[in-house]
């Protein structure tokens, strides 16, 4: 005999607000030298030199950039190495899920492939609206949060 599904509990249940991403690391991200630059340190630790040597940007430009990404606390500052009277500092990412690696830079596809990553995404977004319209149900509110 199949258990019947328990309905949860709406005392327990408890309003949260949930972003894929903190809305601080969309600004952090909304560069693309940025997130070149946090793919690199989410695989390994690198220095702005590095990282500019690795994607043939310039490196004050890069430096910038890393500096940007340590404010909003997505990298960290793991070493510092005496290099001809300068210091070489090397970061590292914080948190690699926040930008899995590999996903930063621009996928390679063709027309098709570019179709089915534009599907899947407009599906994945219909998917997260459908779980807010299930959890409001649940939290007996009548209409999806905004």
């Amino acid at each position: 005999m199949a258990k019947a599904k328990r309905k949860p509990n709406k005392k327990t249940q408890r309003e949260r607000s949930v972003y894929l991403l903190p809305p601080s690391h969309l600004k952090a991200l909304a560069n693309p030298l940025r997130l070149e630059a946090l793919a690199v340190l989410a695989e390994r630790r690198a220095s702005p030199k590095e990282i500019a040597q690795e994607l043939g940007a310039k490196l004050p430009s890069v430096s910038y950039h890393v500096k940007v990404l340590e404010r909003y606390s997505l990298i960290e500052q793991v070493d510092k190495i005496p290099r001809r009277g300068a210091v070489e500092h090397f970061y590292r990412a914080l948190n690699a899920k926040v930008l899995p690696p590999g996903l930063a830079k621009p996928l390679i596809v063709d027309d098709a492939g570019a179709e089915e990553i534009e599907r899947l995404r407009c599906d994945f977004a219909e998917s997260l609206l459908k779980v807010q319209s299930e959890a409001s149900k649940r939290l007996g509110r009548k209409k999806a949060l905004d």
